[in-house]
């Protein structure tokens, strides 16, 4: 089994794009004034378009475990994620 170190690679390196990942989504109280300022909207209108794609990112990933718990992962992943649905939810 020469490949049983590969697969923790693969794991690590998803581990890692993971943290990347949730690390942007929450930096958003470090760009908030900034972005504010560049587009001229209020900090509220920013908040809250981060809100709604929260929101989003919740039902689209619980809707995405109903149909893989029914179906599969890799149907599911190999479904949505060429056409681009995994973008609403992670």
């Amino acid at each position: 089994m020469s490949n049983s170190t590969y697969r923790w690679v693969i794991v690590g390196a998803g581990g890692l794009l993971g943290c990347v990942a949730i690390g942007a989504m929450f930096s958003l109280p470090v760009f908030l004034l900034p972005i504010s300022r560049s587009t001229g909207w209020s900090v509220t209108s920013v908040s809250s378009a981060m809100t709604i794609g929260f929101v989003a990112m919740a039902l689209a990933s619980m809707a995405w475990g109903t149909v893989a718990d029914r179906i599969g992962p890799r149907p599911v992943a190999l479904t949505f994620r060429p056409n681009g649905f995994d973008s609403f939810g992670g």
